[in-house]
């Protein structure tokens, strides 16, 4: 099983995003292409955080879609879009671009519902990995090119897949992610004037590691064209995100997400 090129789910504000959808179940039962790709497709639901730092949650339905040439891909996830460019057994390289939704957006409760946000974000980027027969490991970099928190994150995983009887595979993996001092400050510092508006203290928020996570992704291939994705993910908000009032008293460093997609391969 093939790593799942996605953002933390839990830690990004569009949560749209479809954690649950790994990307290595595709495949042609059929034979049929698009393009002269082989396609897979799927929907699902998840249960992800409001907000980055909240600690409350809401459902979202999850969306996925990848074209596979041979060794090469494109794949599309809820709020983000990747390819590998390069044919080769073991080495990954590509374009990242994704949406980031204004960090306050979805907030809600007093007093954090009345914070502001700088805006939605657009990052792009490039990842790079590498996949071997039972480990992977990745490295993703993006930066915003919208104006929303005009920052960069860098996220680095590695996990291990093993196989569960002839239609079962689990993949277990470790994260974190890197952030700058913009993006930190969008979404974990209150200034002057959010401070006024809503009564929490002033904070500035730096550059550092965002958080450190584990994940599971569980995938059942009941026939040759669906398989059954679950998804469960933990991160551990640390450094200034962790310290920040809007997760400290008013949201939670603990950060969960759970998903199920259902996966048609044409």
């Amino acid at each position: 099983m093939k790593k799942q090129q996605t953002v933390s789910p839990a830690l990004v504000a569009a949560l749209t995003i479809t954690c649950c959808a790994a990307t290595g179940v595709a495949g042609a039962a059929s034979g049929r292409t698009f393009l002269g790709a082989n396609v897979s497709a799927g929907l699902g639901a998840a249960v992800v955080p409001e907000r980055e730092g909240a600690d409350s949650y809401e459902g979202t339905p999850t969306v996925y879609l990848r074209m596979d040439w041979n060794r090469r891909y494109l794949e599309f996830t809820g709020n983000e879009l990747v390819s590998n460019l390069i044919n080769h057994p073991s080495w990954r390289l590509g374009p990242v671009a994704q949406f980031r939704r204004n960090a306050f957006a979805e907030a809600s409760g007093k007093p954090v519902n009345q914070l502001r946000g700088d805006g939605d974000a657009i990052e792009v980027g490039a990842f790079g990995g590498y996949e071997g027969e039972k480990w992977d490991a990745s490295l993703q970099v993006v930066k915003d090119v919208n104006g929303g928190h005009k920052g960069y994150l860098t996220t680095a995983e590695a996990g291990y897949s093993m196989g569960l009887g002839a239609k079962t595979q689990l993949r277990l993996a470790v994260e974190s992610t890197y952030g700058s001092g913009n993006y930190m400050g969008s979404y974990f510092g209150i200034d002057q004037a959010n401070s006024l508006r809503s009564g929490i203290n002033t904070y500035n928020a730096d550059n550092g590691f965002r958080d450190v996570g584990a994940n599971a992704t569980l995938l059942y291939s009941f026939t040759k064209s669906w398989t059954l994705s679950g998804y469960l993910s933990y991160q551990r908000l640390v450094s200034d995100a962790e310290d920040s009032p809007v997760v400290d008293d008013e949201g939670s460093e603990n950060q969960f997400v759970g998903a199920i997609t259902a996966i048609y391969h044409f």
